[in-house]
């Protein structure tokens, strides 16, 4: 009797043979565990001999149409043992390799045989398909193919052998509402007393939820460039479809008033530790996002010429990775860096903190000592100020605010008082896209922030805001009003995710 664990998959000769063998007790001989992308291939794992012994073998499951007696055809289930996982008995070992070879070899061989001359695209699975994702996104940085690789990993995996073909739109609603509202079960592991465990995961918010559903979209994609899809109409995606059901995700729109700001200013120099009051500081002085933030090191910081060196394939940067290619110097690709000028008061705060640093060339929000946790942050540096920001919140009747409400904070004081609002978005990194938008241009190229033109004007704009600011807080202990300026519209809906470094790094896609 054929037993088939629909859980457990292997995608390495490794995992092939760490595969378990059946209970002694089961009533079937062996097992068969399919590989995670490729149809039609399994590793059977025998039960353990009187030795002990365990025989792994290399099957190829696939249908061939043969003759019914009545002139037509039948499908019928073939099923070839095409050698050992591992050496047994004098046999020689099958390596992944030339499996895949004999299996892709017999499939091709039976896809002519039942379309005759006519030749097609071998059908894809939801595996398949993302086997291309590499190939076509070549291009993309690689936190964002390493994002999208574990987003695939996670959601998709108790449905990989799927045909893409044959999932409707209904099962990527059904998909979307699952994950939404409630746990949804995406497959079982191995548990250290050598049982299994059921998976689960979810449930998300609409903005992951809208992540997660863009892989779909690609999947169909890709499958539809390689001809993967069978009988299905031209730009057939369901994925898209579901896509437009989603829920709104919640917009980010929270910063520190203006009227306030002065007082948060003031307490952050009272109550926090004097490196979370400079970080506070470059927060609101530089509108940096967190990535960009937390992992500057000091030799990335132009001292003589004021500018933050920024490599723009980093996250943060929003620049999107087809146009990061570079010019190939002796074997290497080389890319041009983002120069982000920066105000004389944040330069000096990190003049300061280089004096002191363990490392002259490394990580400017070091740590003055090992702190709790450092098994989760080895490097030691501070990246985490909301303990100490609470404080600051207390003094500002409860506000919470995070690195994210700092950024608004900072485009709100450029909305303020600099001259040049095109400048204050060059100052954000705004992607290229919506900087063209809001100068009323068709195109803005990745170098032209490293113009002298552009350079000029985001360093006026830079020491305006910090001109700004600092006469804020000397006129919050005067009590001096102030009026809340209203963002220009594009950047407002630039600054308007959620905020997260998952859900605001995704410019690729």
């Amino acid at each position: 009797m054929e037993a088939l664990n629909k859980q457990l998959r292997f995608s390495t000769t490794q995992e092939a043979r760490i595969l378990p063998p059946p209970d002694t007790a089961a009533k079937s001989p062996y097992t068969d565990y399919r590989h995670w992308t490729q149809a039609g291939l399994f590793v059977r794992v025998m039960k353990p001999d009187a030795q002990g012994r365990v025989r792994r073998l290399w099957v190829h499951r696939y249908k061939v149409n043969s003759p019914d007696g009545n002139g037509g055809v039948v499908k019928q289930d073939k099923k070839v043992s095409l050698g050992f996982v591992q050496a047994f008995e004098g046999e020689v070992a099958m390596s992944l390799e030339q499996a895949l070879h004999k299996v892709l070899s017999t499939r091709a061989d039976t896809k002519s045989e039942r379309f005759g001359s006519k030749h097609r695209e071998p059908r894809l699975t939801v595996a398949a398909a993302w086997e291309h994702y590499d190939t076509e996104n070549a291009t993309h940085r690689q936190a964002t193919r390493d994002k999208d690789q574990k987003t695939f990993t996670r959601y998709f995996s108790h449905f990989m052998d799927k045909y893409l073909d044959e999932l409707p739109y209904g099962f990527w609603t059904g998909f979307q509402k699952k994950l939404l509202n409630e746990k949804a079960r995406v497959g079982e592991r191995p548990t250290a007393a050598g049982g299994t465990e059921a998976v689960y995961v979810g449930p998300v918010s609409a903005a992951t939820m809208r992540g997660i559903i863009n892989v779909g979209v690609t999947l169909y994609e890709l499958a539809g460039r390689y001809g993967g899809l069978w009988d299905v109409e031209k730009d057939y995606n369901p994925a898209r479809e579901a896509k437009k059901r989603l829920p709104a995700p919640n917009k980010k729109t929270e910063h520190i008033p203006l009227k306030q700001l002065g007082l948060a200013w003031r307490a952050a120099e009272q109550f926090c530790a004097p490196w979370w009051s400079d970080l506070f500081q470059c927060y609101v002085l530089t509108g940096l996002r967190r990535s960009l933030m937390v992992e500057m090191r000091f030799e990335q910081i132009d001292f003589e010429r004021g500018v933050y060196m920024i490599d723009p394939n980093r996250r943060g940067t929003k620049r999107r990775g087809s146009n990061l290619a570079g010019q190939s110097k002796k074997g290497k690709q080389t890319v041009q860096m983002i120069e982000l000028p920066l105000c004389q008061h944040v330069l000096s705060i990190l003049k300061a903190r280089q004096e002191f640093a363990p490392d002259k060339d490394g990580w400017v929000w070091y740590a003055s000592r090992p702190l709790r946790g450092t098994r989760n942050n080895p490097a030691q540096r501070l990246s985490d100020p909301r303990s100490s920001w609470v404080m600051i919140e207390e003094i500002l009747g409860g506000l919470h605010f995070g690195a994210h409400d700092l950024r608004r904070t900072f485009a709100t004081a450029g909305g303020a008082c600099a001259a040049d609002l095109f400048a204050v978005s060059l100052l954000l990194l705004h992607s290229p896209a919506t900087v063209a938008k809001e100068v009323g241009v068709p195109t803005i190229t990745l170098e032209y922030i490293n113009t002298a033109e552009a350079q000029e004007k985001m360093r006026t704009a830079a020491e305006q805001i910090s001109a700004y600011v600092r006469r804020l807080v000397a006129d919050s202990a005067a009590k001096v009003p102030v009026l809340e300026p209203k963002l220009h519209s594009e950047i407002e809906a630039a600054l308007a995710g959620s905020g997260t470094e998952e859900e605001t790094e995704t410019e690729d896609a």
